[in-house]
């Protein structure tokens, strides 16, 4: 139901390109969080987009795994969000319906982006992620 990429490749991903995204992740707890997500600057040629989805990753001492899902059927719609330069897109997020209450701990959350300048005119998605602790 998700785009799960390895952890390799997500932290890959984020040294490749340089569109100006900043993410944070504000008031997480156990069941959910606020997402902020910015751009400014960077290389991007056209307008950075995003969808409602995300997925969540836990640090291990191996490093980072992706949560398993508590239930098998879970879809998003298919909406894309424009994240405009120097104005902040912010995503209310409950992760609890689909990987539960998170115990305490180290993790991040990630999402794909990608530069769009026309429909059918656009670059690889990549995934970008904030890492944030449930104390």
């Amino acid at each position: 139901p998700q785009a799960i990429i390895s952890e390799k490749k997500a932290a890959q991903q984020e040294t490749l390109v340089d569109w100006g995204i900043t993410m944070t992740v504000i008031n997480a707890t156990p069941t959910g969080c606020t997402l902020e997500i910015t751009q400014s600057s960077g290389t991007a040629t056209g307008e950075i987009h995003c969808g409602v989805d995300y997925y969540v990753q836990a640090l291990a001492e191996d490093g980072w795994h992706n949560l398993n899902m508590i239930i098998d059927n879970y879809a998003v719609p298919s909406i894309a969000y424009i994240v405009s330069e120097d104005c902040p897109r912010t995503f209310n997020l409950t992760w609890s319906y689909q990987y539960g209450t998170l115990p305490p701990g180290t993790y991040r959350i990630a999402k794909e982006l990608m530069d769009s300048r026309a429909p059918g005119d656009f670059d690889e998605a990549y995934h970008f992620s904030q890492s944030f602790v449930i104390e």
